[in-house]
């Protein structure tokens, strides 16, 4: 049986942060490296906010996420803030100039109503001029059809 840190453990041998392989994960890499402040939601074990501040980062960095099993090994670093909660909860947190959603986090927005206070609550997180970059699936993409055969 596997505990929920084993599927987070799990999770960074087959979901590593690679910006100099990924060209989706430079993506994010170079907006959080040009950010002073960044909020990610979503930020399950914390990998890309462990990149930008092992590779230099000296700004406010932040992780939010509902699962606590991931928060528990992303809070290997303490000079980051981690927080318990879902997207709706952001607006909670201070003034950021970048918040990020990655890889399937966008998808846990279900309902309409979910999403739109999930949007809002990041929005009030941004500070004026503030940005949201997030990604999400498009399912008539059907890319799992080139995932491994």
């Amino acid at each position: 049986m596997f505990s929920d840190a084993d599927a987070a453990a799990l999770y960074d041998l087959l979901n590593p942060w690679e910006p100099d392989s990924r060209p989706s994960d430079r993506f994010y890499d170079e907006l959080v490296g040009a950010a002073d402040s960044v909020l990610d939601v979503g930020c399950g074990t914390g990998a890309m906010l462990h990149w930008a501040r092992e590779h230099g980062h000296t700004g406010r960095l932040a992780g939010l996420d509902p699962d606590r099993a991931a928060l528990a090994r992303a809070r290997r670093r303490a000079d980051i803030e981690w927080v318990e909660g879902t997207a709706a909860d952001a607006a909670r947190q201070a003034a950021f100039d970048l918040a990020t959603m990655t890889g399937h986090a966008f998808q846990c927005l279900v309902s309409d109503d979910e999403l739109r206070a999930s949007l809002a609550a990041i929005r009030a997180a941004l500070r004026a001029g503030g940005r949201f970059a997030f990604e999400t699936r498009h399912p008539q993409a059907r890319a799992w059809e080139d995932w491994n055969p």
